[in-house]
């Protein structure tokens, strides 16, 4: 019963041992730049991140800025009669 139970045991750290050594490998892979799309010649569209910049460059928190303002002060406040005291 041990001697089966220590069997089971190994053959599960083998595959274990397997599986980790496929991950490393592809972790190795991608870490020199040998599984980007171009490299492994994919059909598929790659992602830009100059094109996703130039849609939020000018975001904040992803609102889109105008320009203007995110909130308009009161006219009393940009009079200068109550901001000088005149």
């Amino acid at each position: 019963m041990n001697a089966q139970q220590a069997l089971v045991n190994a053959r599960v750290a083998l595959v274990t041992a397997q599986h980790d050594r496929v991950v490393a490998s592809y972790g190795v892979l991608n870490a020199v730049g040998r599984l980007s799309p171009i490299v492994l010649n994919l059909q598929t569209t790659t992602y830009d991140p100059s094109v996703h910049y130039q849609q939020v460059r000018d975001s904040w928190v992803g609102v889109r800025h105008t320009g203007r303002p995110l909130i308009s002060a009161p006219s009393a406040v940009l009079r200068d009669d109550i901001v000088t005291g005149a």
